[in-house]
């Protein structure tokens, strides 16, 4: 817990696009992929376009 209070205090708090999109794209995923496993079954191809998001992220990123 002490390294990881040191890496926050040390840590440029800068919210510009990329982080704030970074945000979402993962609590988008999460709660996708929270609600396929609650749901029982989850299959490779499930999982696989539960990826397609960060791909999406990079992509913007990119053309950013």
């Amino acid at each position: 817990m002490i390294p990881t209070a040191f890496g926050l205090f040390y840590t440029p708090w800068l919210f510009d696009r990329s982080p704030v999109l970074a945000g979402g794209v993962t609590i988008i995923a999460s709660a996708l992929l929270f609600f396929m496993f609650r749901g029982g079954v989850v299959t490779g191809k499930q999982l696989s376009r539960s990826s397609l998001l960060y791909v999406l992220f990079a992509g913007a990123l990119f053309l950013r």
